[in-house]
C-alpha cells in the first residue's frame, strides 16, 4: 500500500487536504507524481517524507520560499550544514524581531491606555485631544511603514546578490527612512 499511495490516501496520511497537494505540485514544492494506468496521481514513500517535511518547516515559520531552497539545499551537490544551519538562524532573527515589534506594540497600547480616562462620551474626546484614538491612527501608519521596512530588510537577508536587483528595489531609500521616521516619531509621542 505504501508503495504507491494514491492522492486521497497521500494527503490522509500527511494531514493535509487535497487541495493543499496540488498546490504544493503547482508551486513544484512536491515532484509531478506518476499517473496510474487510469490517470489516479500515485504517490511513492518519499513524497510523503518531503510532504512530511514541508509541513514541519511551515510549523517552525518557515515560508513556502525558504522551504524551496531548504528543499533545494538537499539536491544541490556540495550543499553543507553550515548553509542549512545560516538559513535556521536567519529565521530565529527574523521571530526575534517580530517578538520585539510584538512587544513594542504591546507596551505603546498599555501607555496609551493608561492614558486614556475611559469615561465619558467619546464626542468630548475628539481625535486631536484624545491621545488614544489619535496616537493609535499615528502608530498605525507608522507600524505599516515599519513593516513595510522590515520586510524588505527580509528580502535583503534572505536573497543573494544575484537576486537582489529587481525585486528588492520596489522599496526606496526614502520609503524605508519615511518608515523608520513615522515609527520613531510614534514611539516618542507615545511614551
Amino acid at each position: 500500500m505504501l508503495n504507491s499511495l494514491k492522492i486521497g490516501q497521500f494527503a490522509r496520511l500527511a494531514g493535509v487536504n487535497v487541495q493543499t497537494v496540488r498546490y504544493y505540485e503547482r508551486q513544484r514544492l512536491l515532484p509531478k507524481p506518476l499517473r496510474s494506468p487510469a490517470g489516479y496521481r500515485v504517490f511513492s514513500p518519499d513524497s510523503l517524507d518531503r510532504l512530511q517535511f514541508i509541513r514541519r518547516a511551515k510549523r517552525a515559520g518557515f515560508s513556502l520560499i525558504e522551504i524551496r531552497k531548504l528543499l533545494s539545499l538537499r539536491t544541490t551537490p556540495g550543499a553543507t550544514r553550515a548553509e542549512v544551519r545560516a538559513r535556521a538562524e536567519a529565521k530565529v532573527a527574523d521571530i526575534d524581531a517580530k517578538i520585539n515589534n510584538l512587544k513594542a506594540m504591546r507596551s505603546t497600547l498599555q501607555k496609551l491606555i493608561a492614558g486614556c480616562q475611559g469615561s465619558g462620551p467619546l464626542k468630548e474626546c475628539p481625535p486631536p485631544t484624545c491621545s488614544l484614538l489619535g496616537s493609535i491612527s499615528q502608530f498605525a501608519i507608522g507600524a505599516d511603514l515599519m513593516a513595510q521596512h522590515l520586510a524588505f530588510i527580509r528580502k535583503v537577508r534572505r536573497s543573494t546578490p544575484r537576486e537582489r536587483p529587481e525585486d528588492l528595489r520596489s522599496f526606496s531609500f526614502r520609503e524605508r527612512a519615511a518608515a523608520f521616521q513615522v515609527c520613531s516619531k510614534t514611539r516618542i509621542a507615545t511614551g
